[in-house]
């Protein structure tokens, strides 16, 4: 009986002392979002019109570049460093095509 009372106590300590890491693993990282544990690391869950590793850049698609087309924000980590770099990918619509989709495939008409 002591021995489970013993493991029950380790454990609680043990969550407890887990919780407070993560915690302050989460301080300060999310500008604009929530930080959340996926498998004990922080991670940032960003709001809506955010990306980045600490939500702290605006969404690129935000504009609108795809003119016929479906907008994906992709953010690259600068190697050597902590900065990221943000860009957008244009999945084009049927009938479209170019970096934003912007121009009209021309299919010709045969009477």
């Amino acid at each position: 009986m002591k021995t489970s009372s013993l493991i029950i106590s380790i454990t609680l300590i043990l969550a407890a002392i887990l919780q407070q890491n993560f915690a302050q693993s989460c301080e300060g990282n999310c500008e604009n979002g929530n930080c959340i544990n996926v498998n004990g690391e922080a991670i940032c869950e960003c709001f809506d019109n955010y990306v980045g590793k600490k939500c702290d850049i605006i969404d690129p698609c935000l504009k609108t570049p795809c003119k016929a087309g479906a907008c994906f924000p992709i953010v690259n980590q600068i190697q050597g460093t902590s900065f990221e770099s943000v860009s957008y990918l244009c999945q084009c619509y049927s009938g479209f095509y170019g970096s934003n989709c912007e121009m009209a495939v021309i299919v010709p008409k045969f009477s």
